[in-house]
């Protein structure tokens, strides 16, 4: 597997770290301290769509596993699920203003829940892809390892991803998450 091919694929892993957790790193901030959802609720909504994907991520698999398409078993899936993936992420931030936290409790858990899903349409073809790549065990240690160093540069990123938004909105988290959100959509999509 030849440089490029490593990067490409492992740039995927910094797209698909960025998608999930960066809500899980801003839900917080903006839904409990901005709109006053309880921080119980808001670990709430971001613990069911780990529930739904002990389901959802096998049933994936196996779909993915038995597709045949001119494609391929797992490109369209990886092509659909970060499509959708990303304008979750987007959709995510885009709540309007002025309901009540059970409101955007419930914004969240849905959001969260579709969000959940096309990142499984996305992450677990994208997985089982790596592995076949190559059925060569050092190529696939070299690919398998430059893709666990873009997803944990992309982790670095979510660290700061509280202080982007903050700028990005004048120190206004609902204004900055927004323009944050539409920003990862493109990063998203891109990768």
């Amino acid at each position: 597997v030849d440089l490029g091919t490593r990067v490409a694929y492992g740039s995927s892993a910094f797209a698909e770290n960025l998608a999930i957790n960066s809500v899980n790193q801003l839900a917080n901030p903006v839904f409990n301290l901005v709109l006053g959802v309880s921080p119980v609720l808001v670990g709430t909504a971001l613990a069911i769509p780990r529930i739904w994907d002990a389901i959802a991520d096998p049933l994936m698999g196996s779909i993915s596993d038995n597709w045949q398409s001119k494609w391929g078993r797992r490109r369209p899936f990886i092509l659909i699920g970060a499509f959708l993936t990303a304008l979750c992420v987007v959709g995510i931030w885009m709540f309007p203003d002025g309901k009540s936290p059970t409101f955007y409790f419930w914004w969240l858990t849905i959001g969260s829940l579709i969000l959940g899903t096309a990142y499984t349409i996305f992450v677990v073809p994208y997985g089982a892809l790596g592995l076949e790549l190559t059925g060569d065990y050092h190529e696939r240690t070299k690919l398998m390892g430059t893709k666990s160093m873009l997803h944990k540069a992309s982790g670095v990123v979510n660290q700061w991803l509280l202080k982007l938004v903050q700028l990005a909105g004048n120190n206004q988290l609902v204004a900055g998450s927004r323009i944050c959100g539409v920003i990862l959509g493109f990063v998203i999509t891109a990768l």
